[in-house]
């Protein structure tokens, strides 16, 4: 049985439903847009600039200009850009796609991170002569806010990632500065103040005489090392640290990058390398020549003679280079084992009654078995 309290209940009811058809017919926002290109007919290949703003930032973190022979960071040094880190950034804007906007009220800008001082990527495009400005902000749902040249509007675009657009030059370049295979070493020298430390491969044995069917032996392994015109001669019950020569090796023939760097600094080297690859003959190996300078604590410059471009590497992979000396590259020599395997009873200890040594194991001097 209905009661006068349920009447005005339903009245109520309907008079909000009302209210509500009245303001979505007055506001325009009972019909949804379908997604549709945010840059209809965007094409990657017509950008010539690549303008990328941190966090906020009012100043440009990356610039990338593209000229005739490929992309380079213009804020770094023209350091050279990869063309496959831009692709990767610009090719998703063809098919970004959004359709009704989130908002147009300016008062939303900053909750939504696409306001003109509080945004994650300010990005300036430079396509066909003309700027496109994209301020991304916050990510729901697969989507990313953004207003683009200055709207009010803000969309909700798929296929959009704010943080493609990196804001450290590294990430737009190939970091392997250098690389060497270690096979194709066949000397390195490098140079501290008055010192000079040369590690080079043994030369291989002499041929056979003409005519003679003696097989020619292959070339010893390993390395020699030299320092001030001497070879280093280890001392009694030393040796020669190979494998912290060939370490050295793979550390003076091999850099990665930090951060691109002035390849114009004025800090003098701390040390020089020169690398001699392998020849045919004596003295035709071609040569690469790195200079390397300590900037701080946390980090070396480092510039291959001839090239336009230099680097900062991380202290920790140059650091054996920096701390090169004599001494280091020798080593204690092993104990030599006992015949017979190297099993010992410790002195002072004897054999349980009735078990003999096993074959091959011998008791220290003056121990007898009972």
């Amino acid at each position: 049985m209905l009661t006068r309290f349920h009447k005005i209940l339903g009245a109520l009811l309907v008079l909000q439903l009302v209210l509500l058809v009245v303001v979505r017919m007055g506001s325009g926002a009972a019909t949804l847009k379908p997604d549709q290109p945010v840059l209809a007919g965007f094409d990657p290949a017509t950008v010539t600039r690549i303008q990328v703003f941190g966090a906020g930032s009012t100043k440009v973190d990356v610039d990338l200009v593209k000229k005739d022979t490929g992309w380079f960071v213009a804020s770094a040094w023209d350091f050279p850009a990869t063309t496959a880190r831009i692709t990767e950034a610009l090719e998703p804007l063809k098919t970004m796609a959004a359709g009704t906007p989130t908002t147009s009220n300016p008062a939303n800008h900053a909750q939504l991170k696409v306001s003109d001082t509080d945004f994650e990527r300010k990005v300036i495009i430079t396509a066909g002569g003309k700027d496109i400005t994209l301020l991304m902000g916050n990510q729901r749902n697969r989507r990313t806010s953004i207003r683009v040249n200055g709207s009010a509007d803000v969309l909700a675009a798929s296929n959009l990632n704010a943080f493609a657009f990196a804001i450290a030059p590294r990430q737009w370049v190939e970091t392997k500065y250098l690389d060497i295979p270690r096979d194709d070493v066949a000397r390195v020298e490098i140079s501290k103040g008055a010192e000079t430390f040369v590690f080079e491969r043994p030369a291989p044995a002499p041929a056979a005489g003409s005519g003679s069917a003696t097989p020619v032996p292959p070339p010893t392994e390993g390395w020699t090392a030299i320092v001030n015109g001497a070879a280093v001669t280890p001392g009694p019950g030393e040796v020669l640290d190979t494998s912290q020569i060939e370490k050295l090796v793979g550390d003076a023939t091999a850099f990665d990058l930090a951060q691109p760097a002035d390849p114009n600094q004025k800090t003098p080297p701390t040390f020089t390398i020169i690398v001699e690859r392998k020849g045919t003959t004596t003295g035709s190996q071609p040569e690469e020549t790195i200079d390397v300078a300590k900037v701080s604590d946390t980090q070396y410059w480092v510039h291959r003679r001839g090239d336009k471009t230099a680097i900062l590497v991380d202290a920790s992979q140059v650091s054996d280079l920096a701390a090169l000396a004599k001494e280091k590259l020798v080593t204690k020599t092993e104990p030599t084992p006992p015949p017979g395997g190297g099993m010992q009873l410790p002195p002072g200890m004897e054999l349980p009654p009735g078990m003999q040594l096993p074959e091959g194991m011998e008791l220290p001097p003056g121990m007898m078995p009972p």
